[in-house]
């Protein structure tokens, strides 16, 4: 029994076993990272429309001008840092955004995730965290709603404080 033991180790011992094994690991990791996004990609898609009035409530409560200055900021910083060309997706918003407002980059559409740059002014009680921390999102907020969206982000989201007074 310890020969085989032993026999078996000096199996996995080789260069070319461990090869083996870290291009199967690499596969592995690549196959759950494709089904977390199509899982993501799933969940934006899923009822938008029944959205749309959690997320106009909460959107609303920002004055039309404070509005406007987060959407121009927002795409002024995704321009600037992608070289790209920026959108606001204002039909693409969800309750799982936080009802904040998708910003992409490029060519992107809202139905991938592909090129998501940002939210605008997401509440940070309905926010999924774990899609902003996958995502790699950007947070556009007003200072008065700053902290608070601070505190609920992952570490190391950016949380980008637009000053929405004149």
């Amino acid at each position: 029994m310890l020969e085989a033991m032993g026999a078996w180790r000096w199996l996995w011992a080789t260069s070319e076993a461990i090869a083996e094994a870290e291009v199967y690991a690499e596969d592995e990791r690549v196959g759950r990272e494709r089904w977390r996004n199509e899982q993501i990609e799933y969940a934006v898609r899923r009822f938008p429309e029944a959205n749309a009035p959690f997320v106009n409530q909460w959107q609303q409560t920002l004055a039309p001008t404070a509005r406007q200055r987060l959407q121009d900021a927002a795409l002024a910083q995704a321009r600037a840092e992608t070289g790209k060309p920026a959108f606001v997706h204002l039909i693409a918003t969800a309750y799982h955004f936080g009802c904040g407002i998708l910003v992409t980059v490029g060519s992107a559409v809202p139905n991938s995730t592909r090129g998501w740059y940002g939210l605008i002014r997401p509440d940070p009680t309905r926010l999924d965290m774990k899609l902003v921390e996958q995502l790699g999102l950007v947070l556009f907020t007003t200072p008065c709603e700053s902290a608070a969206l601070t505190r609920a982000a992952p570490p190391g989201t950016r949380v980008i404080t637009v000053a929405t007074q004149v």
